[in-house]
């Protein structure tokens, strides 16, 4: 099997150089397809009697230090993910939301709005979830 021994590696900026490019917060994959088979995509499941999710969205470029809130249209708070990372990890760049809301639920199709906030400012965008 070719792929047996496969690994995902992904290029990834150092917090200097996120900062000294300026480079834009950004969502993938966005507009995100529940029915899409996404490489990371699996059946969600259950753990102890819990729904856990493996669907992802991803949230790239972000301050090691910020607080994601994902809201629907109507400014109700659906998610709240604090990224809380050492600006020298690996992973201080990006964040990952299960796609569930703060009640366990699977979020539905629909847009969403979403704000990053950290010492650096407020950032405002869209995610768009697709049947």
């Amino acid at each position: 099997i070719p792929s047996l021994n496969a690994r995902a590696v992904y290029p990834f900026p150092s917090d200097s150089e996120r900062v000294a490019n300026k480079l834009k917060i950004s969502v993938y994959p966005n507009p995100y397809r529940i029915d899409h088979n996404y490489s990371h995509f699996e059946r969600p499941k259950i753990n102890e009697g819990v729904l856990v999710s493996t669907q992802k969205l991803n949230f790239i470029n972000l301050p090691p230090k910020s607080t994601i809130r994902i809201y629907t249209l109507d400014g109700d708070l659906v998610q709240q993910i604090n990224h809380d990372k050492d600006p020298s990890a690996t992973d201080a760049w990006y964040a990952t939301w299960d796609m569930l809301s703060r009640n366990a639920q699977r979020v539905v199709a629909g847009l969403y709005l979403f704000t990053v906030e950290s010492s650096e400012g407020r950032y405002v965008g869209k995610i768009i979830i697709i049947q």
